[in-house]
């Protein structure tokens, strides 16, 4: 039994921290979900709009993003779905034990879900959350989770409310 879990450990530890790459796959094109408005990713870089743009780090092993506007900053949480075609970020601080526990609870569904031939959303619980797809979507089937994204994509984190606010 002790085997059975230390493998899934490093199975899932392999899988989190070496499998792929999310700050080159973070990089490009994204469409807000139910959408066709555009988030452009950068190596330091998120457009939103023409006139914003967030500074940004990435910390690959506690799946976080610091985030700089001007004189604001923040922190936003990530995760990616299995095929790495889908984005979540959700606002706010987290910790890192907090992320590890998020993506082992979601991972195991997710795996689930794709044993059943199910793509499973990469959705972070909370408030201030995006979805990002690497496809557009027709705007005209927008749902309310893609028109409260594109409400969201349209205000900077940095100016909304939150904890992770620095001055």
């Amino acid at each position: 039994m002790v085997l059975v879990v230390a493998a899934v450990v490093v199975a899932f530890s392999c899988w989190r921290w070496t499998f792929a790459n999310d700050a080159q796959d973070i990089q490009g094109t994204w469409y807000i979900a139910g959408t066709q408005k555009t988030v452009d990713v950068t190596a330091d870089g998120i457009k939103l709009a023409d006139d914003v743009t967030y500074s940004y780090t990435i910390d690959e092993g506690a799946k976080t993003l610091s985030l700089s506007f001007g004189n604001m900053e923040g922190e936003a949480r990530y995760r990616f779905s299995l095929d790495r075609q889908t984005l979540a970020l959700r606002d706010g601080e987290t910790t890192w034990g907090n992320s590890l526990s998020e993506d082992i609870s979601w991972t195991i569904a997710a795996l689930g879900r794709a044993i059943q031939g199910e793509q499973a959303s990469p959705e972070l619980s909370g408030d201030s959350t995006m979805v990002l797809t690497r496809a557009p979507q027709d705007s005209s089937s927008e749902g309310a989770s893609g028109a409260a994204a594109s409400q969201a994509a349209s205000q900077p984190a940095a100016s909304r409310p939150a904890a992770s606010q620095g001055a």
